[in-house]
């Protein structure tokens, strides 16, 4: 739930080979860091991401009766895969699993094109600030439903639908001749069609993929239930691949949906990475990306319990960073439409991190602390 470790490892990997070793040093070190803290919750015993992705498709179905909705209702039809959303990947191809970053225009050079993005503690020395832009191997999956049954900020269950276009199991890094999933994986149907389930038992949250055969492809998050009821519950879509929309049907009392969610558009690509050390001795790392609001779905989908705080006068997740303990927190908010930020502070309390976030302040893209590389 904080910023995806795939922009993280593309821009490790985009390190300026002029920077000193030192400092190399440092930033990977921190990065791997966030990385391990990620997968401790993410992942909970992935080893290792996927390789190829596998085709997939859908034929548009409903499950359940129509007499309790949420979402945008489906259209009953027969299509061709021309009516797809968003176009499947070729086979053998792994969209959504990486992305591209590069050097050649980093740092100061790049600055001035991201300014709402160059948020800095004040008066505060930096380890590193950089800047980067960065693209998507394949265009960005489709949020197609968030869904979240009442219940405590911490507790509540929660739905995330992505697709057409989404990814697939291997690709997601819980399959694949190199991976090591330890918690309950499952291989049921979800409306007729073949489907993988992976769960995290301790907190029982899914991931489901299905496939269908005029290539669709489809992801969902099932926050706090157990696999069996996640199946069923998601045999209750109803699923518009044209219209990249999805509805729930006869699920059940309590289930509300969230405002649809916008797309990622091509051009945000920026990003900036930053790691400090405040006077009383907290690591703070912290990631500001060029995105649209994605707080519901992280919230909705979310694998650690978390509270909603208010942080700049904007709704922010608070959650024990890769669920550790140990005083670690992480924060994530949208500063603007296109702006999110995730922060992360060790040994640091709630109180601690959210006086952090509301420091901050917009740096100049000239400011002798953004990296240079």
């Amino acid at each position: 739930m904080t910023v995806d470790e795939r922009d993280l490892s593309a821009a490790l990997h985009a390190l300026d080979p002029d920077l000193s070793p030192d400092l190399v040093t440092k930033v990977r070190a921190g990065g791997r860091r966030r990385l391990l803290r990620r997968r401790s919750y993410v992942a909970a015993g992935v080893v290792a991401v996927g390789a190829a992705a596998t085709p997939v498709g859908l034929a548009l179905r409903a499950g359940g009766a129509p007499d309790q909705s949420v979402g945008v209702a489906g259209h009953h039809r027969a299509r061709a895969a021309s009516d797809l959303y968003a176009s499947p990947p070729p086979v053998g191809s792994q969209c959504n699993s990486g992305y591209s970053a590069t050097h050649n225009r980093a740092g100061h050079a790049l600055a001035s094109t991201y300014p709402q993005l160059l948020l800095l503690p004040p008066n505060q020395p930096i380890d590193y600030a950089f800047v980067r832009s960065q693209r998507p191997s394949c265009p960005s999956p489709h949020v197609a439903l968030t869904a979240v049954r009442a219940g405590a900020d911490t507790d509540h269950q929660g739905l995330v639908v992505e697709g057409p276009n989404a990814p697939t199991a291997v690709e997601d890094g819980r399959a694949g001749p190199t991976i090591g999933f330890t918690g309950q994986t499952g291989h049921e149907p979800i409306l007729g069609e073949p489907g993988s389930e992976f769960t995290i038992t301790s907190n029982g949250h899914t991931d489901a993929f299905w496939t269908e055969p005029d290539g669709g492809q489809w992801y969902a998050e099932v926050r706090h239930l157990p696999q069996d009821q996640a199946v069923a519950l998601l045999d209750h879509l109803a699923l518009d691949p044209a219209a990249g929309t999805a509805t729930l049907n006869g699920a059940g009392s309590g289930w509300s949906t969230e405002p649809a969610a916008a797309d990622v558009r091509p051009d945000q690509t920026g990003i900036v990475f930053s790691q400090w050390t405040d006077p009383d001795g907290h690591e703070a790392s912290m990631t500001v990306t060029e995105t649209p609001n994605r707080i519901d779905q992280l919230a909705a989908g979310s694998y650690v319990d978390f509270t909603f705080v208010t942080v700049r006068g904007q709704r922010a997740i608070l959650a024990p960073d890769g669920g550790q303990g140990g005083g670690v927190q992480s924060l994530t908010w949208q500063e603007a439409a296109d702006v999110q930020v995730s922060l992360t502070i060790d040994n640091a309390s709630a109180a601690e991190i959210e006086q952090v976030a509301d420091s901050l302040q917009l740096a100049s893209p000239s400011d002798p602390r953004i990296s240079k590389h």
